[in-house]
C-alpha cells in the first residue's frame, strides 16, 4: 500500500491563543483500507480537528493543508459520524437514509435503505420512525447506517460505540472491519480501548489539550440571578427592537403625514359653503327680498373669512389629527404588531426550545419554577420596553409630520409642535380613559401582556414538543398575537368613543 497514492495527506498547524489544542503540528496520512486512531483526553480538540480537517467547522488559530487523491471525486471523499448521532428530525429514518443516497430529491431504492438499517442492527419496522422515537443507541445506529449507505472512501468515526449494547457494537465492529478490508479508510476517535484494539489501528496520532491557568479567573455565576436575566432581556428587547421601531415609524410617519397633508390641501370646503348660501339666496329671493339682498354681502364676508382662516384651520387640523392618530391609535398598535414578531417570537422560541430539550423538566427536578425562570424576567423586561419603544416610535412619527408641515406649506414647525403638545399633553375636558399619555401606556402594556401570554401558551401547549416543532410554535405565537392585538385595539377604540370629550 505504501507505493500507491495516499487517499489523504493532511497537516494541521496551530499557533494562537484561542486554539483548544497545544500541538504545533498534527500529521495525518491515510491509504485505502487503513484506520488511524486519533488519541487524546476529553476536551483536547479531537472532534474539532476532524471537523476542521473536513471543512465543516473552522477551528480558530488552526491552519490545515489537505491533499486528497485526485482520482477520488469530492463527493466520495469523506463522511463523519457525529458523536451525538444526528439525523434530520423532520424526516423518518427511511427518509434520512434516502437523503444520503439521493440528495434532496429523496430518490433511493427501498431495498438499499432496508439493507443499510439491517447492517447496523435496526429492523424494517424502524424505517418509519421519527428520530425522536429512537433511543440514544438506535439513533446512533441509524446515523451510522446513513453514513455507510453513501460508501465514502474515508469515514470519521467520533465515538461510534457509545450508547450501543455489546451485541450491536459487535455487529457494527464486524461491518467496519469488512468495510476496512474492502478498502474504506477510517479516522477513529474513541476512548473505548477494547473496541479500538479489535479494529487494529494501522496508525496513531495524538492531540494534546492546551493547558490554561485559571489562577486569576473568578467563577462567574451571575447569569443565574433573576435581576441579571431580567436586565439581559431588557437590553435585548430595547437594543434589537429599536432599529426596527425607528425604521418602521419613519416610513409610517412620512407616508401617513404626506397622505393627510395632501388630503387637506385638496379639500376645499369654501365652494360647498358658498353653494349652500347661493341656494338660500335663491329660495329667499321672492319671500324675503331684504334677506336676499343681505345674503350676497354675507356671502362675500364668509368667503373672505374662509380665505383668511383656512390655512390656519388646516394647519391646526393637521397637527391635532396627526398627534391623536399616532398617540392614541397607530403608535401603540404598530409597535405591538412589530414586537409580536420580535419579542413574542423570541420568547415563544425560548420556551419551546426549553420544552423540547427537557430543560423545563430539569428546572422542575431542581425545584425551580419554570415560569419564575423564564416568564417573570420576560414580563418585567417587556412591560418596560414596550411603552418606551412606543413613545420613541410615536415621537419619530410626529417628527416626520413636522418635516411634512413645511413641504406642504401647512405652517411652521414651532406652531406645529405647540399644537401637538396641546393635543396630547394638555387636552381640555379629558378623562383618564382618553388622556393620550395614559392611552399610549395602557394600550402598550395590555398588548404586550397578550403577546407574552400567547407565547407562553404556545410554547408549553405540547408537553412532548420536539425541536422540529419549535418553528411552528413561534409562527403560531406571532400570528395569534397579531390577531388578538387587532381585536383588543378595536375594544380600546370603543372605549375612546364612549369616554371621548374632545
Amino acid at each position: 500500500m505504501s507505493s500507491q497514492t495516499p487517499l489523504l495527506k493532511a497537516r494541521l498547524t496551530s499557533d494562537g491563543p484561542k486554539c483548544t489544542f497545544s500541538n504545533k503540528e498534527i500529521l495525518i496520512e491515510l491509504n485505502r483500507g487503513e484506520l488511524l486512531w486519533l488519541q487524546g483526553p476529553s476536551g483536547a480538540g479531537k472532534s474539532l480537528c476532524s471537523l476542521h480537517l473536513l471543512g465543516i467547522q473552522k477551528a480558530r488559530d488552526v491552519a490545515a493543508e489537505v491533499v486528497w487523491d485526485p482520482a477520488v471525486p469530492a463527493s466520495e471523499r469523506c463522511g463523519m459520524l457525529f458523536q451525538q448521532g444526528v439525523l434530520i428530525d423532520t424526516l423518518t429514518v427511511a427518509e434520512n437514509i434516502a437523503l444520503s443516497l439521493g440528495g434532496a430529491g429523496l430518490a433511493a431504492d427501498p431495498a438499499t435503505i432496508k439493507k443499510a438499517v439491517e447492517m447496523v442492527g435496526l429492523h424494517a419496522a424502524d424505517l418509519h420512525k421519527m428520530p425522536n422515537e429512537l433511543s440514544g443507541g438506535m439513533l446512533r445506529r441509524a446515523a451510522l447506517a446513513q453514513l455507510l449507505a453513501q460508501k465514502k472512501k474515508l469515514i470519521v468515526l467520533d465515538e461510534p460505540f457509545i450508547g450501543l449494547d455489546k451485541d450491536t457494537a459487535a455487529e457494527i465492529m464486524r461491518e467496519l472491519l469488512a468495510l476496512k478490508a474492502s478498502g474504506t479508510s477510517f479516522l477513529l476517535i474513541s476512548h473505548q480501548k477494547p473496541y479500538v484494539d479489535e479494529l487494529k489501528p494501522d496508525k496513531t496520532a495524538f492531540v494534546y489539550p492546551r493547558i490554561q491557568s485559571d489562577n486569576n479567573k473568578s467563577v462567574r455565576v451571575s447569569r443565574g440571578l433573576f435581576s441579571v436575566r431580567t436586565g439581559v432581556k431588557l437590553v435585548d428587547y430595547l437594543g434589537y427592537s429599536l432599529p426596527l421601531i425607528i425604521l418602521a415609524f419613519i416610513a409610517a410617519g412620512f407616508a401617513i403625514s404626506m397622505l393627510f397633508a395632501d388630503v387637506l390641501n385638496r379639500t376645499n370646503i369654501k365652494d360647498q359653503i358658498l353653494d349652500v348660501m347661493d341656494e338660500e339666496i335663491e329660495k329667499n329671493k321672492q319671500d324675503n327680498p331684504m334677506l336676499a339682498a343681505i345674503l350676497p354681502m354675507l356671502k362675500a364676508k364668509v368667503s373672505a373669512v374662509i380665505d383668511e382662516r383656512s390655512p390656519e384651520l388646516k394647519a391646526m387640523l393637521y397637527c391635532t389629527g396627526l398627534a391623536k392618530l399616532f398617540v392614541l391609535e397607530l403608535g401603540p398598535l404598530l409597535t405591538a404588531l412589530l414586537l409580536a414578531g420580535r419579542i413574542g417570537g423570541s420568547f415563544a422560541g425560548e420556551v419551546g426550545t426549553m420544552e423540547a430539550t427537557n430543560q423545563n423538566r430539569l428546572l422542575k427536578n431542581l425545584g425551580i419554577s419554570t415560569r419564575l425562570w423564564s416568564l417573570a424576567p420576560t414580563v418585567i423586561a417587556a412591560l418596560i420596553a414596550a411603552p418606551v419603544l412606543t413613545m420613541i416610535g410615536t415621537g419619530i412619527a410626529l417628527w416626520s409630520g413636522s418635516v411634512i408641515v413645511e413641504i406642504y406649506d401647512l405652517g411652521d414647525k414651532e406652531d406645529y409642535w405647540d399644537d401637538v403638545r396641546a393635543a396630547t399633553w394638555s387636552p381640555e375636558n379629558s378623562v383618564w380613559q382618553t388622556y393620550p399619555p395614559y392611552v399610549l401606556a395602557y394600550r402598550s402594556i395590555v398588548f404586550m401582556l397578550i403577546i407574552i401570554a400567547l407565547a407562553e401558551i404556545c410554547g408549553r401547549w405540547n408537553p412532548l414538543l420536539q425541536p422540529r416543532d419549535v418553528p411552528t410554535v413561534i409562527t403560531s405565537a406571532v400570528v395569534l398575537s397579531g390577531l388578538f392585538i387587532i381585536f383588543a385595539d378595536w375594544g380600546f377604540s370603543q372605549v375612546l368613543i364612549q369616554y371621548a370629550t374632545w
